[in-house]
C-alpha cells in the first residue's frame, strides 16, 4: 500500500508538473566576451536567422541543463548560491583548446561554431553538487512550452535538454562556448580562420530559462562574488 501510495503521489506530481528548460553557466571575462562578440557577428551576417549576442542572450560555458518544475525552484536557490560560492570557480583560468564548427543533426545543412576549453575539475564539482541538489526538481517532459519564445517542435534543444543529465556530464562532459549558427559551409571557414585567446576566466555563474538553440534567455539567477 505505501509503494502505491507513493508511486501515486510521483504520477500527480510529474502531470501537474509546469516544466522549464533550464542552464546553469558560467560567462567569461571582458577580452573573451568581445572576441566571441565579433565571431557572432560574423557568423550572424552570413547566416541572420541564426542568434546574435545581446541584452537578451549571453554568451555563456554550459554547466548542466535539465527540465525542471518551475514551483521546485524557489527552495532551491540558497543551496544553489552556497554550493557557488564553495566551489571556487569564480576567478578559475581556463584552457581554451581550439574552435570547431559542429552540424546539427541531419538533414539540418547548418552547423555551431563552439569555442572548446578544458574540463575544469571545479566546473564538474558544481555539477555534480546542483545536479544533485534538483534532483527533486526534475522532469522528463520534453516540449517546445518549456522555452523562452517560439520555438520550433524540431528544435534540436529540445531532446538536447532532455539527454544533457545522462549524456553530456561526468565524463561526457564538455566545457564550450557556443559562438553562432550558420550554413556549414561557412561555419567552417569562420572556425578555421578564428584565432582564440589562450584562456578564458570565469567571471560569473548563473542559471537561465533557455531559448531556441540553447540561447540563454532569461536569468533566474546569478552570482559574482
Amino acid at each position: 500500500m505505501k509503494f502505491i501510495i507513493i508511486a501515486l503521489l510521483f504520477c500527480a506530481t510529474s502531470v501537474f508538473a509546469t516544466p522549464m528548460a533550464i542552464s546553469v553557466l558560467f560567462t567569461a571575462d571582458e577580452d573573451n566576451m568581445l572576441w566571441a562578440t565579433k565571431i557572432n557577428k560574423e557568423l550572424h551576417d552570413k547566416y541572420p536567422q541564426g542568434f546574435r549576442f545581446d541584452d537578451s542572450h549571453l554568451s555563456h560555458v554550459t554547466i548542466l541543463q535539465a527540465y525542471v518544475d518551475i514551483s521546485c525552484l524557489d527552495d532551491k536557490w540558497d543551496d544553489i548560491e552556497k554550493e557557488v560560492k564553495a566551489s571556487r570557480l569564480l576567478g578559475e583560468k581556463i584552457e581554451i583548446s581550439g574552435v570547431k564548427a559542429e552540424a546539427l543533426p541531419s538533414p539540418s545543412p547548418l552547423s555551431l561554431v563552439n569555442l572548446n576549453l578544458s574540463t575544469s575539475g571545479k566546473a564538474l564539482s558544481l555539477q555534480k553538487k546542483i545536479l544533485d541538489l534538483l534532483a527533486p526538481c526534475r522532469v522528463e517532459t520534453e516540449t517546445p512550452k518549456a522555452f523562452s519564445g517560439l520555438i520550433a517542435p524540431g528544435d534540436f534543444i529540445i531532446q538536447y535538454v532532455k539527454d544533457y543529465p545522462a549524456q553530456k556530464t561526468k565524463n561526457f562532459y564538455r566545457p564550450h562556448m557556443t559562438l553562432g549558427l550558420a550554413k556549414t559551409a561557412d561555419s567552417e571557414k569562420i572556425a578555421a580562420a578564428a584565432v582564440p585567446l589562450s584562456h578564458m576566466t570565469v567571471k560569473r555563474i548563473g542559471v537561465f530559462k533557455l531559448g531556441a538553440s540553447g540561447t540563454a534567455r532569461e536569468r533566474l539567477f546569478s552570482f559574482d562574488k
